[in-house]
């Protein structure tokens, strides 16, 4: 497993326990913000139990912000539509769980950003929208990587991770527009969780920037309407050049673009 690789080769992680992986990882995302980052939700003490039967599966402790779950137990705490998911964040007991022998470390960094990110609060109006959620969350995982740990970040940008394959046409637009505002800036909003409305800062940094980008979200509005009138939005500040990246064969990170 990518986790196993990284900590054999890479010093920064090279003969770590889990816990001091962790931190480093928390380390990696306050350098990143250039300052130190909160949890979103707090950590609740939660037993996790069969999504059908309610069956008690593991009792948690409070102290456990981290939690691996066995294969076997899995898909019956989370449920099949997560049986090939190796990681989640789950803001309602504000707990990142992995699932055993299938998570990697960049899994590992996009859970623990989501854990600190004022987009993951509990009963907030983003949870729900992937492209801003997830993608912007994956974005995030790769400028990290490739500024921390080049080896995971050339399976990363190589589409080997379980993340990127599903939500990289959402991290894409998110990095044409972190080019833009300027990726130290979105990622000082994407963890500020003092923040009410960041979706809304995102917009309010555009419009700062000289660019004319309304703020799309209506309450009950389904995600892929949202998704679509974002976008439009940003064609319209952008631009063509904007359109001729999306459809283009460039998929993230590249030189001249972050």
């Amino acid at each position: 497993m990518c986790k196993e690789r990284v900590m054999l080769k890479d010093p920064i992680l090279q003969n770590k326990s889990f816990e001091e992986i962790f931190d480093s990882v928390v380390g990696m995302i306050d350098e990143a913000s250039r300052r130190k980052t909160t949890q979103a939700n707090p950590t609740l003490e939660h037993d996790l139990r069969c999504c059908q039967t309610s069956e008690t599966l593991r009792k948690s402790y409070s102290d456990e912000h981290v939690t691996e779950i066995p294969h076997g137990d899995w898909t019956r705490i989370f449920g099949y539509s997560r049986y090939y998911y190796p990681s989640l964040y789950w803001p309602l007991d504000g707990r990142i769980y992995l699932q055993k022998n299938r998570w990697c470390f960049s899994n590992l960094l996009h859970e623990t950003l989501h854990s600190r990110s004022a987009f993951s609060k509990k009963n907030g109006p983003c949870l729900n929208l992937y492209f801003l959620y997830e993608g912007l969350t994956e974005l995030i995982t790769g400028w990290i990587l490739q500024l921390k740990l080049n080896e995971c970040f050339g399976s990363w940008s190589a589409m080997k991770t379980c993340f990127l394959r599903s939500y990289a046409k959402w991290a894409k637009m998110w990095n044409y527009f972190s080019w833009k505002m300027g990726i130290e800036e979105v990622i000082g909003i994407y963890l500020n969780c003092s923040l009410t409305d960041p979706f809304q800062a995102l917009v309010s940094l555009g419009n700062a920037k000289g660019y004319t980008i309304k703020n799309v979200f209506r309450p009950y509005d389904s995600a892929a309407n949202l998704e679509s009138a974002f976008r439009n939005e940003l064609s319209n500040a952008f631009g063509s050049d904007f359109d001729e990246y999306m459809h283009g064969q460039i998929l993230l990170l590249e030189p001249g673009v972050i």
